[in-house]
């Protein structure tokens, strides 16, 4: 993956983590997708698309049940893998 040792180099199941070790251990707890040091690659697009996918469900779940914070939490992410999308989609015109 990485050759340098100067990056935390996490695989992650849609892409990788480039935190570098200088920024310390990873401060989120599973919110890769809203981290500047998240990196990800055409390959992974199908299952940017399904998280997608499966966010909305759990925005529209949160929402029917008066779960504010996850609803903030998921638009947060959901946010971030339109960005994501976007830019692959573009990427591989």
């Amino acid at each position: 993956m990485y050759e340098r040792t100067n990056i935390l180099a996490q695989a992650l199941p849609n892409g990788s983590c480039a935190r570098p070790m200088i920024k310390g251990a990873c401060p989120h707890a599973n919110a890769c997708l809203t981290c500047n040091d998240f990196r990800t690659t055409i390959e992974f697009l199908s299952q940017h698309k399904e998280q997608h996918k499966h966010c909305t469900e759990m925005i529209d779940k949160a929402k029917l049940n008066g779960w504010q914070r996850q609803v903030e939490m998921n638009e947060q992410i959901l946010q971030s893998l339109e960005k994501i999308i976007d830019s692959l989609e573009k990427s591989d015109e």
